[in-house]
This record gives structure tokens, C-alpha cells and sequence, in this order.
């Protein structure tokens, strides 16, 4: 009869506390980039305007009715262009070696909802012309202070940055855009397991970067990772985020799927082989300075 050594209590707690803290990083992970329904309630606003659109085309009255369809197709504008600016900012928080573009989607979600108050004011509900404006500068001050500029600011940058070479600073340049695209990648999939996925793949690839300015003399170990692994991942999610909208197949779903996991296994198993990487010269390190104690002792 075989005998199973009973599990130790100290291996369970350590075990425990492993999946806490892994559970607790990636639930802080998602609330750091979370849209969720941020910026949604500004589509609200097309109901009332969708039913005033067809009062005016039952009653006829066309000048009403083409106010009323500009209108709508201004605060879908305003929403959508609001959206995207929630998520450049929570993509340029993630940002360390690169700055991004700066695109001006909030400016331009502000004055298209300034648009579409005044001309549902003036056009619908034929206020006059000084008070669509009033209204229309409360709308747009009232969406400046309900979404401020620095809700999300970019990641200070550490003072190792400065000693990477031209070369290393690209390559790390290079790789972070991959991952901010990846990031984005997994908000248009639009399934909930798939883009989990995605976003650990970034959160890993994010912690390899800042080993990697960290310790720049690994950058060479790791141009499989930077130039094969990341440029893999983001070609193939690419053509996915594209197929996955024209058309939904089980099959392509479940490769996909097994991919991502190959790619999250490399990208994890790469991050321990750079720590036991940066480990090993503190550790030859204090081998050596065992041993000159050791000899000084015995002198």
C-alpha cells in the first residue's frame, strides 16, 4: 500500500496567500482599466431626441425633423468621441517610454454636445437664440467638469530610463505600443474570457518592460520576446479583432483561445527567466563574499 504524505499546513497557507494576491492584482488590474459604463449615459440622450425625430416626420414638418436628426447624429458624436477620449487616458497611464498621440477627443466631445443642447433648444424646442447658447455652454461645461483631462495621468518614468541606450529605449518604445495595442485589441473582441486574456498578456508584458529598463543589460536576452513573442501576438489578435466582427466561428474562437494561452505560458515563463537572471549575479556576488569570509576567518 502506497502512503501519501498528508499536505503541510504551511504549503496550503503559502498557497492560499499566492492566489489571493494573484486574485488581488488582477482585480486592481481591472478597475485601473475599466471603461465599464463611463461616458454611456450621454447615449440616453438619443431617446428623447429619436422620439421627437419621428413626432416631426408623422406631423410632416420637415425643418423640425432635420434639426432633430442633426441633433441626434451630434450627441452620438459627442458620446462616442467621449468614450474614446475615457479610453486614451487610461491607456496613457500604462504609458512609461512612450507618450502617445495626442488626439483631441474630449475637446471635440464637448463642443459637439454644445451642438447638439443649442440646436435641440433653438430648433425643437424654439427657445431663442440666447438661451440655446446659455444652455449649450452650461452642456459643455457641465461634460468638462463630469470627465477632467487628468482623470488619468502618465506613469512617472524612474530615473533608470535616462542610462537606457538609443537602441533600448526604442526597442522598449516599440514593444509598449505593441501592448497598448493589444490592451485595445481586447475592448473591441467584446468577450469577456478572451479579453481577460489579452489583459494579462499586457500586464505581464508591462512588468518584462520595467525589468528590462531596470536591468538594460537583459534587453539582449530578450529580443525574442520584444521582436517575435509581441510582435506575434499583436499581428494575430489584429486579424482576430477583424474576423471576429464579420463573422463568428466556434472553431477560429477555440484557437484563439488556445493561442492566447500559449502566448500568456511564454510571456510568464520569460518574466521568471528574468528574474532568476537578475538574481544570479547578487548571488554569485554573496557566494563569493561567504567564501573571503570564510578565508579570513581560517587566516
Amino acid at each position: 500500500m502506497r502512503f501519501e504524505p498528508p499536505i503541510s499546513a504551511e504549503l496550503l497557507s503559502g498557497t492560499f496567500a499566492r492566489l489571493v494576491s494573484e486574485g488581488r492584482e488582477r482585480f486592481s488590474g481591472w478597475r485601473r482599466n475599466r471603461v465599464g459604463v463611463r461616458g454611456l449615459l450621454l447615449y440616453l440622450l438619443v431617446l428623447p431626441t429619436s422620439i421627437a425625430i419621428f413626432v416631426h416626420a408623422a406631423l410632416g414638418q420637415v425643418g423640425p425633423l432635420l434639426y432633430g436628426i442633426a441633433a441626434g447624429a451630434l450627441i452620438l458624436s459627442s458620446a462616442r468621441l467621449n468614450r474614446l477620449a475615457i479610453q486614451e487616458n487610461l491607456s496613457r497611464a500604462k504609458r512609461r517610454f512612450t507618450q502617445g498621440a495626442q488626439r483631441p477627443y474630449r475637446w471635440l466631445a464637448i463642443a459637439a454636445l454644445a451642438g447638439f443642447t443649442g440646436l435641440a433648444a433653438w430648433g425643437l424646442a424654439e427657445h431663442s437664440l440666447l438661451s440655446a447658447a446659455i444652455y449649450a455652454g452650461l452642456s459643455a461645461l457641465g461634460l468638462h467638469l463630469a470627465y477632467p483631462s487628468d482623470g488619468a495621468m502618465p506613469a512617472e518614468s524612474s530615473g533608470s530610463d535616462s542610462k537606457l541606450s538609443q537602441a533600448s529605449l526604442t526597442s522598449l518604445q516599440k514593444a509598449e505600443e505593441r501592448l497598448i495595442n493589444l490592451h485595445k485589441l481586447g475592448q473591441q473582441i467584446g468577450q469577456s474570457e478572451l479579453a481577460s486574456r489579452l489583459e494579462s498578456i499586457t500586464e505581464t508584458g508591462s512588468q518584462i518592460l520595467a525589468q528590462l529598463a531596470d536591468q538594460p543589460d537583459l534587453i539582449a536576452r530578450s529580443r525574442r520576446f520584444l521582436h517575435v513573442y509581441l510582435e506575434g501576438a499583436e499581428r494575430v489578435a489584429t486579424h482576430y479583432a477583424k474576423t471576429h466582427r464579420m463573422l463568428r466561428h466556434e472553431q477560429l474562437e477555440n484557437r484563439f483561445r488556445q493561442t492566447l494561452v500559449l502566448i500568456e505560458q511564454s510571456f510568464r515563463k520569460h518574466k521568471v527567466d528574468l528574474a532568476k537572471k537578475h538574481v544570479e549575479p547578487l548571488d554569485i556576488q554573496i557566494a563569493v563574499l561567504q567564501q573571503q569570509l570564510r578565508d579570513q576567518a581560517i587566516r
